[in-house]
């Protein structure tokens, strides 16, 4: 982590209903899921970012999924807004294969 610029853990786990937890689990039946106090579902989005999505070790310039946990964004100097874009696309691919929507659990400053 002293070599490459991360913030470590980029997105937060989305959290699902057990109905929606239930139909993914049918299409991808080694999917993780961790029951909440309240019933839903957290879901480990490295999980379905490296085996869903095949986003694991993925770059775009500088800016990456890392290899070793495809929850963690790395950047070797690209701008913010290179950023940006490749968390937009990110976000983008999980809701097309998934329909679910993910966010950020960094903090942007600016």
């Amino acid at each position: 982590w002293n070599v490459i610029g991360t913030a470590g853990s980029f997105f937060k786990n989305p959290i699902v209903s057990q109905d929606k937890f239930q139909s993914l689990k049918s299409i991808y039946p080694g999917l993780p899921g961790f029951e909440t106090e309240d019933g839903r579902v957290k879901l480990s989005l490295g999980w379905i970012l490296d085996k869903v999505c095949n986003l694991r070790g993925y770059c775009e310039g500088g800016v990456c999924l890392y290899k070793n946990q495809a929850l963690v964004l790395t950047n070797t100097g690209d701008s913010e807004e290179a950023i940006s874009n490749f968390q937009a696309m990110v976000v983008k691919t999980v809701a097309d294969k998934l329909s679910i929507n993910i966010e950020p659990e960094v903090t942007f400053i600016g």
